[in-house]
């Protein structure tokens, strides 16, 4: 074995050295040709050349660089960005934009000149731009004041580390457009704000400074949710922002808070301002208090309640006195011998208990001002039985059960006039005969009322003639229906009698 000395084993090493140099010297050539050909063929916009915890980066404006010229025509602002958002190239209007010279925008973050609470957007933008290319509506940087503008990001390859190509258009025409609609709309004295697609205010009235109590100054870029905090729960905010972003107008009234603290109602319409690409842009809305509606709304509620309350307690005590009258006729009506007087205290009972029946409805019911007239029919048909079933027939009696409703002062007539029209069958129909059947119909067509009485009793006599009767009863009957309900009557007599009253329903109050 031969032993190598130590003058060998350094000269090795050495040799290794060397040759190790020589590989990194040629990848370096490597790299610096691969950088002049992507110069030449104008794959390259900027050089970027670290030195320490600094960069410089150098812009490169060849003669192999013929789109610059494009892009320095195009009246917007250009960019070229690296994938973590370094602006590698610019044109001459986005410098302009932001107020500083084209030479020194390269090697700033596209985020040094975008307004703080705008920058969260742009790096999510910046995440997101190999897979999705983005429109966002931001305000940037301009001098000490902003600029609103449209910036519209789009990756050059697929790839992860690709450039990104950025164009930036001045809005402010739009914000322009946005104001004078506002304008418009202060003339109507309303609350008008305008506020961005983040629900920021760009826009407050002298309107809305009564209303709310902020003055504009104090407002601005701030959200409504912060300024005026609506009480609307987060499902409700999403169906009016849907609506919103479809192109309707959303209405509506809930409470809100002024600058003091105070809360109070308001009617508020929020409409969608759309750019000439059909992007929501913003939103208006025009608001005013409805404190005082609202505070005539439950005066009048009250002052309702109240008269209902009083006009139920009238109907109770109408009743209750009516009631005392049937009871004292139908005593005097039980202890009489004579069998005419006995017949006209029974026809004042049961008119004084139809009368009742009205009122104890009316104190009852739920629809004040309306009578179900099937219900107090079947009532009337209930006391006609009870009287003069102690003569021995039987009668039985079918309702139709359809629900008609009368304003009162069509039902009491009507009542009248069919318990009129009840009394004479139970009375005359069934003469000489042990049963009989009484069939009732109420039906509603067209604003009319028909309600139809048959009995399959004797019939009518040959010469029977309404107009010259000297019967009470039936005088009775032709007064109201002609005076009163603005009706007709019609008689038949054919294996009994059918009796036909009919109508026009009036409404309540009329």
């Amino acid at each position: 074995m031969t032993k190598k000395t130590a003058g060998g084993i350094a000269l090795e090493q050495e040799s290794a050295d060397l040759r190790k140099e020589v590989g990194e010297l040629r990848g370096k050539v490597r790299e610096l040709e691969e950088t002049l050909d992507a110069i030449r063929s104008g794959e390259v916009d900027a050089i970027v050349v670290s030195k320490g915890d600094s960069r410089q980066v150098y812009t490169l404006n060849g003669a192999d660089h013929p789109y610059r010229a494009l892009v320095e025509n195009i009246g917007e602002g250009a960019l070229t960005l690296s994938r973590t958002g370094m602006i590698l190239y610019t044109n001459t209007r986005f410098a302009e934009m932001v107020q500083v010279s084209p030479e020194n925008v390269p090697g700033t973050s596209i985020l040094d000149h975008v307004c703080p609470e705008h920058r969260t957007e742009i790096e999510k933008a910046l995440d997101g731009i190999v897979e999705k290319a983005c429109r966002l509506y931001v305000r940037i940087r301009q001098g000490i004041g902003s600029l609103p503008v449209l910036i519209s990001m789009s990756p050059l390859s697929s790839d992860e580390n690709t450039k990104i190509s950025v164009v930036v258009t001045d809005r402010r025409e739009d914000e322009s457009r946005i104001q004078l609609q506002a304008r418009m709309l202060d003339a109507v004295g309303d609350a008008v704000v305008a506020v961005d697609n983040d629900h920021r205010i760009i826009f407050w009235n002298e309107g809305a400074a009564m209303t709310y109590g902020w003055r504009p100054e104090e407002v601005l870029g701030h959200t409504t949710m912060e300024i005026i905090v609506p009480e609307l729960l987060k499902d409700d905010i999403l169906k009016i922002m849907a609506q919103i972003e479809r192109g309707e107008s959303w209405s509506g009234e809930f409470l809100v808070r002024h600058r003091d603290g105070h809360k109070f109602p308001v009617h508020r319409i929020d409409s969608p301002v759309f750019d000439d690409e059909g992007t929501l842009i913003a939103i208006i809305s025009t608001s005013h208090d409805i404190s005082e509606r609202r505070r005539a709304e439950e005066e009048l509620v009250a002052s309702v309640q109240e008269k209902e309350v009083l006009i139920h307690e009238i109907h109770h005590r109408v009743k209750n006195n009516l009631q005392v009258m049937s009871g004292l006729l139908d005593m005097t009506r039980t202890r009489s011998r004579d069998e005419y007087t006995k017949s006209i205290l029974t026809d004042m009972m049961l008119r004084i208990q139809t009368m009742a029946q009205i009122h104890t409805r009316m104190y009852e019911g739920k629809q004040l001002g309306k009578i179900c007239l099937t219900d107090q029919i079947r009532d009337q048909v209930v006391g006609l039985s009870e009287i003069f079933s102690n003569e021995g027939r039987k009668i039985r009696c079918q309702i139709t059960p359809d629900e008609v409703f009368l304003p009162v002062d069509q039902a009491l007539p009507c009542a009248l006039v069919v318990n009129e029209i009840l009394s004479n069958v139970y009375k005359h129909a069934f003469i000489g005969r042990e049963q009989g059947t009484i069939g009732i119909s109420v039906i509603e067509e067209n604003g009319r009322i028909r309600i139809t009485v048959r009995d399959n009793g004797i019939g009518l006599p040959d010469n029977f003639d309404i107009s010259r009767t000297n019967s009470l009863g039936l005088k009775l009957i032709r007064s109201l229906v002609k005076h009163q309900l603005n009706g007709s009557l019609t008689f038949m007599s054919r294996n009994g009698t059918e009796i036909s009253l009919e109508f026009p329903v009036t409404p309540a109050g009329k």
